[in-house]
């Protein structure tokens, strides 16, 4: 599979195949010796696994990124993040490079420049992706080494979180349209997302016990449904707010809040109703 021998100009030629029946590849040297190290090279790589094709870095990272996008198991929400983040932070600046033409240095200056317009913790998201992306090529024999290797990031400074105070949140549901004062009172008394608020429906709450289920969220982007980041649903309760959220629940037309046809008894259970609508 290797062979060397020396060309009419007086050069010597390294030649071999990287698998039987494969193209033969060539390299040319001044000395007999540095062809006979190459091979020996080459041939260890070839038996260890850590060979790498000399074109097989030449694909853009465009390229690359949009066919590993399709591999992974993303959730609908963090597709569309990656999305995003590709789009707007990614690939303006090395989108139409080979993977193997990237430095360390170009990505670090990169994510120095990505501070100028996004927070310490989104540079370090989309930093995230542009490794995974590397790393990726190189499980696949495209790249011998990542470039992403030994970024260093800018600092992350943790703010403390200061809840309103229960002032506050009287004035913002007195402020709101009746159609949203109900939200209010969920995403104050429960902590969920803004997502899992808008996913909710009647017939996830509990009203004898005080209790919620959270097993959805409503993706805003797409106006329909999806399960919540966490393997298990969630049961929230009891709150002390519950008869305040039933007399706001109750006065309510049915479609606002589930999109049932029939209004909730506040006294009793929420039964459940095929494919209810989000909150809306």
């Amino acid at each position: 599979m290797a062979s060397i021998d020396k060309r009419p100009n007086g050069r010597w030629r390294a030649r071999y195949r990287e698998r039987p029946g494969g193209p033969q590849r060539a390299r040319h040297f001044d000395r007999n010796a540095d062809a006979e190290r190459f091979l020996a090279r080459i041939q260890g790589q070839l038996l260890d696994g850590s060979y790498i094709e000399p074109s097989a870095g030449q694909t853009t990272l465009a390229e690359y990124a949009a066919a590993w996008q399709k591999s992974q198991l993303h959730r609908p929400t963090t597709v569309m993040q990656v999305d995003a983040h590709l789009r707007n932070h990614v690939l303006p600046f090395f989108g139409d490079r080979p993977m193997a033409s990237i430095r360390p240095s170009e990505l670090q200056a990169w994510a120095r420049s990505r501070t100028e317009v996004l927070a310490p913790a989104t540079v370090e998201v989309v930093y995230r992706i542009v490794a995974a992306i590397l790393n990726t090529a190189v499980d696949d024999r495209l790249l011998a080494r990542s470039p992403a290797s030994g970024i260093r990031l800018p600092r992350q400074t943790r703010h403390e979180v200061q809840p309103p105070i229960v002032e506050h949140v009287e004035a913002l549901i007195d402020a709101m349209p009746d159609r949203y004062k109900t939200l209010v009172v969920l995403a104050a008394g429960t902590g969920l997302r803004q997502g899992e608020c808008f996913g909710q429906t009647v017939d996830r709450v509990d009203f004898l016990r005080r209790a919620i289920t959270v097993d959805r969220q409503l993706i805003l982007a797409r106006q329909r449904t999806a399960p919540v980041r966490l393997a298990e649903d969630r049961r929230i309760g009891p709150h002390r707010p519950a008869p305040e959220g039933r007399r706001r629940v109750a006065g309510r037309p049915p479609r606002t809040l589930a999109g049932g046809d029939r209004r909730p008894d506040p006294h009793q259970r929420a039964r459940r109703r095929p494919a209810p609508q989000p909150f809306r």
